[in-house]
């Protein structure tokens, strides 16, 4: 099995013309097992923040992908919070035809 994960911490800026804060982080999996091509699946996960003062919001998005002979399997999941509450959520799942 090969397997590559990729964990990014893009780091925060501060905007002082109007005291914003920004940051945003990243987790990236990927894997397959070199005698399946089959096997080979996708995960990941993004979170940005934003922030002033006593306001602060969050987005966070998860995505996997996998597959068999025919199709691709996608599920992705986003949520919004304000302060740590969720203000929203959706969920989407896809099967999308293999071409080739």
């Amino acid at each position: 099995k090969t397997t590559l994960t990729i964990e990014d911490d893009l780091g925060e800026i501060i905007y002082k013309k109007h005291n914003l804060v920004t940051s945003a982080a990243k987790y990236e999996s990927y894997e397959i097992h070199t005698d399946d091509q089959l096997s080979s699946k996708a995960h990941i996960i993004w979170k940005f923040e934003y922030g002033r003062d006593k306001w602060a919001v969050r987005t966070v998005t998860e995505t996997k992908m996998t597959c068999d002979k025919k199709h691709y399997f996608l599920t992705a999941i986003v949520r919004a919070y304000e302060l740590e509450k969720i203000v929203f959520e959706k969920t989407f799942n896809k099967k999308v035809l293999r071409v080739g």
